[in-house]
């Protein structure tokens, strides 16, 4: 997409990180912006922000993403507020640490719910919306360089990114074989430092349960205390250079670009 201003991106996982750089970068090409965030104080703060730096308009929506009710509220609001979904920029996540054999069950639904099926919920909703308008459009989809190489400590983070690059290309190529103007495109960063690892602030009540032992258990105590970016591994910093080189923060990886990288990657 070359031509910005007036447009409607839909932004989830707004808050913090690279969403809220999503955000600043779409106001300042003069966007019209829905954003999406669980952490309704924190998202309050990005009106000022879109504004200073030239949105067009901003709406923002608090809403747990893995649930499929919330997203239809919002892609309902985008609709109804804008008349049409430009730029779909699929930005939640979080992850927990501990080894993948001993999480609970809650935390793998909690992981699989925000980082996978999030993305199944909104492009199953706003691409028919999209074909429907008939103009060019774009899919961003945060999958992290996790969602290209493998390491420890963080078993339901690597699978979800690995199925939602997965699912990215997968989408791409029935969005081609029907000739649809929508570019899909793959967000892989290597470590920054973002918000991820105070996902425990975002945790929805459905998945707590302090009575749990796994939560009072050393391992889970020192996965919260250690640096995500120990988690990364060394492959993954090795190969950060290579990840997503982005001329500015709306630039993602075309699928074809991923699959080169992906080879790359696994040298």
């Amino acid at each position: 997409m070359k031509e910005f201003k007036g447009k409607t991106a839909l932004i989830t996982g707004a808050a913090y990180g690279f969403g809220k750089e999503f955000v600043k970068q779409a106001a300042k090409r003069g966007m019209k912006i829905v954003a999406v965030d669980i952490m309704g104080e924190e998202l309050a703060k990005l009106e000022a922000i879109a504004k200073e730096n030239g949105a067009e308009d901003i709406t923002l929506i608090t809403a747990d993403v893995g649930i499929y009710e919330e997203t239809e509220k919002v892609v309902k609001t985008a609709l109804e507020k804008y008349g049409t979904i430009d730029i779909l920029m699929n930005n939640a996540g979080v992850a927990v640490p501990g080894n993948g054999y001993n999480l609970p069950l809650r935390d793998w639904e909690w992981i699989v719910q925000t980082n996978f099926m999030s993305h199944v919920y909104f492009m199953r909703q706003v691409i028919p919306i999209m074909l429907k308008q008939g103009t060019h459009c774009n899919i961003m989809n945060t999958c992290s360089v996790a969602g290209v190489i493998n390491w420890i400590g963080m078993v339901p983070y690597y699978a979800t990114k690995h199925a939602a690059v997965a699912l990215s290309e997968s989408i791409n190529y029935e969005l081609q074989a029907i000739g649809a103007d929508i570019a899909m495109g793959v967000f892989c960063p290597g470590y920054v430092q973002t918000n991820l690892d105070h996902s425990e602030w975002y945790r929805p009540e459905r998945f707590k349960d302090d009575s749990d032992p796994y939560y009072q258990s050393e391992e889970f105590k020192k996965g919260q205390a250690k640096d995500m970016q120990s988690r990364c591994g060394r492959r993954s910093r090795r190969i950060v250079s290579m990840c997503c080189h982005m001329r500015n923060t709306m630039d993602s990886l075309s699928c074809r670009q991923l699959r080169s990288f992906r080879e790359r990657a696994r040298i």
